[in-house]
Formats: C-alpha cells, sequence, structure tokens
C-alpha cells in the first residue's frame, strides 16, 4: 500500500496498525485484497465504516478511495480537525511564550519513579519496574542516520504526542530538515554527568536530532542553515514540547533537543 498521499484536509484521524494487515476494496473479508500494511506502521483513517463482523468487530477504516481495513487490526484513534490533531497542551510558559520543561517532581508524578544507580560515566542502572512504560514507536521518515534506527523507544503516555508530530511533518513535507535521529530513551544523568540530575531521556520523554549542527551549549542553527529545526519547531510546540534551543542561559542551549512537558496526561 501506498501511504501518506490523502490531502489532509480528507483525513479523520491516524492509527497504527498492531498486525500485518489486509487491505480489502469493500469493508469485509470478502472484498477483494487489493494490499497488506506491515505491523506497526502509521495509517490515515478517512473514514470509519460498518462492514462484516470479524470477532463480533464490524467496525472498518477507510484508508483510501475503495481500499478498507479491519479496525480489530489497529490501534487508538488519533483525531485531526482541520488538517490539526485536537490537543490543547496544559504547559507552563516563559514571560517570551516559550514553553518551560516540567520540574523532576512533576516527571515522577506523570511518568513514575525511576530507582536507579549511578555509573561512573554518568549512565544509570534502573533497578525497578519503570522499563515496562517504554513502547517502541516507528516514525514514518525513519530510517535516518547516524544509527539508521527504524524505531525508536519512549514513554507509552508520550507516545501520542511523538506520533502526532511526526506524522504532521510527514504531511507537511517538513521530515526533510530532520536529518539525523540521535536518540530518544536513553538511561542516564544530564550531560552524561552523574553529579547533575537524571536526564528526561531517562523517562523517555525527549527526543534528539540534527545534534552535529545544534551541539550542546551552542547557538541552535539559524533558519538559513543547515541542521535547522526552526521549521518543525511550531510542530513540536503545539504537542506541549519544550525546546533546548530556548533553554538559558547561553551556555545550556541544547538545539537538538525536544522534551516533553505536558502537564495534562
Amino acid at each position: 500500500m501506498r501511504l501518506f498521499e490523502t490531502p489532509i484536509d480528507r483525513v479523520l484521524a491516524i492509527t497504527r496498525t498492531t498486525s500485518l494487515l489486509n487491505v480489502r476494496n469493500r469493508p469485509g473479508v470478502s472484498g477483494e485484497p487489493v494490499g497488506q500494511v506491515d505491523a506497526l506502521k502509521m495509517l490515515e483513517v478517512v473514514e470509519r465504516v460498518e462492514g462484516d463482523a470479524v470477532s463480533g468487530n464490524d467496525e472498518w477504516y477507510r484508508i483510501a478511495e475503495d481500499a478498507f481495513c479491519w479496525s480489530g487490526g489497529c490501534g487508538e484513534l488519533e483525531f485531526l480537525q482541520d488538517g490539526k490533531f485536537r490537543t490543547n497542551p496544559e504547559v507552563r510558559r516563559r514571560e517570551d511564550g516559550t514553553i518551560t520543561t516540567l520540574s523532576e517532581e512533576e516527571k515522577i508524578r506523570i511518568f513514575g519513579r525511576i530507582e536507579y544507580t549511578s555509573k561512573d560515566n554518568g549512565a544509570i542502572e534502573i533497578t525497578n519496574d519503570f522499563r515496562r512504560n517504554l513502547v517502541r514507536i516507528h516514525p514514518p521518515f525513519f530510517p535516518l542516520p547516524p544509527y539508521d534506527a527504524s524505531s525508536m523507544f519512549v514513554h507509552v503516555k508520550a507516545r501520542p504526542s511523538f506520533q502526532r508530530v511526526f506524522y504532521l511533518l510527514m504531511k507537511h513535507d517538513l521530515a526533510r530538515f530532520v536529518k539525523t535521529y540521535d536518540g530518544a530513551f536513553t538511561a542516564r544523568h544530564m550531560a552524561w554527568n552523574k553529579s547533575r540530575p537524571l536526564s528526561s531521556h531517562s523517562w523517555g520523554i525527549a527526543v534528539d536530532l540534527n545534534a552535529r549542527d545544534n551541539g550542546y551549549g551552542k547557538e541552535p542553527a539559524k533558519e538559513d542553515e543547515n541542521g535547522t529545526l526552526l521549521p518543525v519547531l511550531p510542530f513540536f510546540e503545539a504537542e506541549g514540547f519544550a525546546w533546548g534551543g530556548h533553554f538559558k542561559p547561553a551556555a545550556y542551549f541544547d538545539g537538538m533537543h525536544f522534551e516533553l512537558a505536558r502537564l495534562d496526561i
């Protein structure tokens, strides 16, 4: 199946396949197969329709003209409205309107407590069952250098926000600005310094992109410079992500870094 070709004003929602999914020319198992979609792929839903019941579930999704898949092979729907997701994140902002990060106490309250032992290199060994909160997602424009990873691990509560951002970047032809994927979940202290608090990467709520051109402690790449992330910034902010390019003072600039700062999940 060729994906992401539906005009965004016709997309009702997105979903994620949970298994290999057959696509048929009508909403029923008697429909003629017209393709398949692999497990864990993102799908655009144009319409929810009634069709043949499978395991007691008769809801099917139209994903393109004359292309339908059974809803039981998909995860939850994330709904769109006027080309944007129906989300109004609760965040804290600075006087200039930029989003501030969550405190450690807030991260623990929202995403869970991490019990750990520290290593000399700034990494940590998680000693409780926190890792059960992590899920794998497959951004539609992966794999990317330098790791050529096709997926990343994030906190299950952060998954919808990451999925929505990555989808909209794809639809608005902005994924081309994401040149490299430089890490998401990583169990460590900030800046790999064991004397500092835990990094938000330890909770699986942060991602680093275009690291070479947006180094820690350096001014982030400007709009006309290689590696700039300014074109994608509004989509991350709309989902409640704080950007390291707004950190203060300048010694803490971290232009590669986006971390979820929502208080309402």
